[in-house]
């Protein structure tokens, strides 16, 4: 083994550890938040922003683990990144009636508007919206103007 090999070896366990710190640090923000939102010192608009900006940093932080080991791809992502979105949807469904979720898209994701058609009901409405802000990763933006709606 080369010295340059060698170096490259201790290089790549040394920024294994310190991302194995950084998930480690996350999972404890994580659960943090959770017993903070338990408690109401947060409202759920914020801990859902707050939660998928963890999980997304969560997510990253594995694939790029993952992309250090050898023989092995990016790491699976967690199921809990799907509780999220159960959590969203039921938010969703909480703060708005029919014609409410109708003003909230049109001034907010008027794209997602446009697609309603008439007699279109409210859950298929939500799904809508869940859908375009999955593809087109605005969950961010979503839990923001729901915050400000508040």
């Amino acid at each position: 083994m080369t010295a340059a090999s060698s170096a490259k070896g201790k290089s790549i366990v040394s920024d294994k550890d310190k991302l194995k710190a950084q998930l480690q640090g996350i999972e404890s923000a994580l659960a943090k938040l959770e017993d903070e939102y338990k408690k109401g010192v947060i409202d759920i608009g914020r801990y859902l922003k707050l939660k998928a900006e963890n999980e997304a940093s969560k997510a990253e932080l594995e694939q790029e683990l993952g992309g250090l080991t050898r023989g092995q791809g990016a790491v699976a992502p967690t199921l809990s990144k799907r509780a999220p979105l159960a959590e969203i949807r039921k938010l969703l469904n909480r703060t708005f009636d029919a014609v409410e979720l109708d003003i909230f898209c049109m001034d907010n994701f008027p794209t997602v508007y446009d697609r309603f058609g008439a007699g279109m009901r409210k859950d298929a409405k939500i799904q809508l919206l869940m859908d375009h802000c999955r593809r087109h990763e605005l969950f961010g933006e979503l839990l923001s103007v729901l915050e400000e709606h508040d």
